[in-house]
């Protein structure tokens, strides 16, 4: 008996590894766009600090969780595999622990920072002293160890996209 279904193509059967790679690069580059765009902006005096915040946490949440879909629903089209060292698969995975260490501790250290909205307190954390935004620099360590060792190039795109953020949004 054969297969009465249609043939379906799909935008994943219609991109290769590359033009995935675009796709998730082009999205990265859209959240940056927003995220860093809206912050340069004088959109904060128009319409007030609170609803400021939340239409700026509304999109960039949006548009985050659109740049993740996007990787997921992309990292199967071709195949590029990078040289499998276990010396250095341990070594990447030293560094991405380090910097998950350097998110959880930055997150556990925010609500004693003068970053928190609305504070009026400028106590700087041992944290802090060490780097201003830990969180930041632990999203790009982590990103960074992942970057160097892909499976396929929207892998490489969507983890080098991390260290690429944070140092666009340091400047």
């Amino acid at each position: 008996m054969r297969d009465q279904r249609p043939n379906c193509v799909t935008l994943a059967t219609l991109l290769t590894p590359t033009g995935a790679a675009l796709i998730v690069t082009g999205l990265w580059l859209l959240f940056a766009a927003t995220h860093l765009g809206m912050s340069l902006t004088s959109l904060r005096e128009r319409i007030g600090a609170r609803r400021f915040t939340l239409l700026f946490v509304v999109i960039a949440q949006l548009l985050f969780a659109l740049l993740v879909l996007g990787h997921g629903g992309l990292r199967r089209i071709g195949a590029w595999t990078f040289f499998h060292d276990v010396a250095y698969e341990r070594a990447m995975g030293v560094v991405a622990t380090v910097g998950i260490t350097f998110v959880v501790a930055g997150v556990i250290d925010y609500l004693r920072t003068p970053m928190v909205p609305l504070a009026n307190h400028t106590h700087v954390t041992p944290l802090q002293r060490v780097t201003r935004h830990s969180v930041m620099l632990g999203l790009s360590l982590w990103g960074a160890a992942w970057a160097a060792r892909p499976s396929q190039w929207v892998d490489v795109a969507f983890f080098a996209g991390f260290p690429a953020f944070a140092l666009v949004g340091s400047w």
